[in-house]
């Protein structure tokens, strides 16, 4: 029975013979009862054998529920080749052939589906992970936090900008972030860490902080080892870091990322605009750190690397990120011993 069902379909839907065999095979395949139907229990079970997916189960429930049209709960041939064909269908069966058809653990799994675009599978997978939770308001908070110290609590300045003589108090090396001297500094600076930042936390969530942070330690740090005996207030370190690592996200989820390119020319002109404002702004007034700004901006890629999300990780991505490891560590390291240094 399933054989007929599957050859009378499949035999005259228009597909080269080369696809209609490789689709045929992976209908029979998951086809464990041979009644001509799949059911959920069949896809999952399939799943979770060859792969060990917890999530097995969920995912063949979420698939056939997009495609199954006559709501039977199983999967004729035509919703099975509907699955894969139509674009309304795809979003769901992209979640179960990005693990199973595409990427097989056995060599018997290894399916050619040529008729399954790779990019297009992966393209998007990025974005799906987004959602609004408490840690996606990490930089509206920040900014909340930064608009009161400038209005209400100028009086507690002096003991939280970082001042050289001072650098043995370590919370100085953050806290500049949180002071503002000029109103439209602090204007530019919510805008531009708002408008970033939002974006990275609906997917990475907390680990926008972080960067942000050691953004604001990095511009410190490399400031006080070039221009010895300045002081640094504003949170510019920290909104480069933010800005960087969304080439860092690129970097990771090149394939998954819709528009990576379009993505890295908006970010770049975003960066570059910034910096001749602030460049055309202060140029006489001598009050803008560039060196806190470099190396705000270098930790922010490099942080951005070994925290945020990677939603596939690849073999070379495995290396990027001991190197960028070691790297940091390195840059840190030499840093901090020679602002240890400058002490004695």
């Amino acid at each position: 029975m399933s054989q007929d069902n599957s050859n009378n379909f499949f035999g005259c839907s228009g597909l080269s013979e080369e696809d209609t065999t490789v689709l045929k095979s992976l209908f029979e395949k998951h086809d464990t009862n041979k009644d001509g139907f799949i059911g959920f229990e069949e896809l999952a079970k399939q799943l979770h054998e060859d792969h060990g997916r917890h999530a097995s189960l969920t995912i063949a429930q979420d698939t056939i529920a997009h495609v199954d049209e006559d709501n039977d709960g199983k999967l004729n041939p035509r919703e099975f080749f509907h699955m894969i064909y139509f674009n309304r269908c795809r979003t769901a069966f992209e979640k179960y052939v990005s693990i199973f058809a595409l990427r097989p653990r056995t060599q018997t799994n290894r399916y050619s589906l040529k008729i399954i675009n790779r990019q297009q599978t992966e393209t998007g997978l990025y974005e799906d992970q987004g959602k609004m939770q408490w840690t996606t308001l990490g930089m509206i908070l920040l900014s909340i936090i930064q608009i009161i110290f400038i209005l209400f609590v100028r009086y507690l300045a002096e003991s939280l900008v970082y001042i050289y003589d001072e650098r043995a108090q370590i919370w100085r090396y953050f806290s500049y972030m949180l002071i503002h001297i000029r109103y439209e500094h602090l204007v530019i600076n919510l805008v531009v860490q708002i408008g970033v930042g939002l974006p990275l936390e609906v997917i990475h969530g907390w680990r926008v902080l972080v960067i942000y942070a050691a953004g604001g330690l990095g511009g410190c740090l490399l400031q006080a080892a070039v221009y010895p005996g300045e002081d640094l207030v504003g949170a510019s370190p920290g909104v480069y870091a933010v800005l960087t690592a969304h080439l860092s996200k690129i970097v990771l989820n090149y394939r998954e990322i819709c528009h990576p390119i379009c993505q890295i020319v908006t970010f770049g002109l975003f960066t570059l605009l910034n910096t001749i404002y602030n460049y055309y702004m202060y140029r006489n007034r001598h009050e803008i750190s560039y060196i806190s700004h470099l190396g705000g901006a270098a930790c922010g890629f490099l942080v951005g690397i070994l925290i945020l999300k990677n939603i596939r990780v690849k073999k070379f991505e495995i290396v990027i990120w001991r190197v960028t490891l070691v790297t940091y560590l390195v840059c840190i390291v030499v840093l901090v011993g020679l602002d240890i240094s400058a002490s004695f």
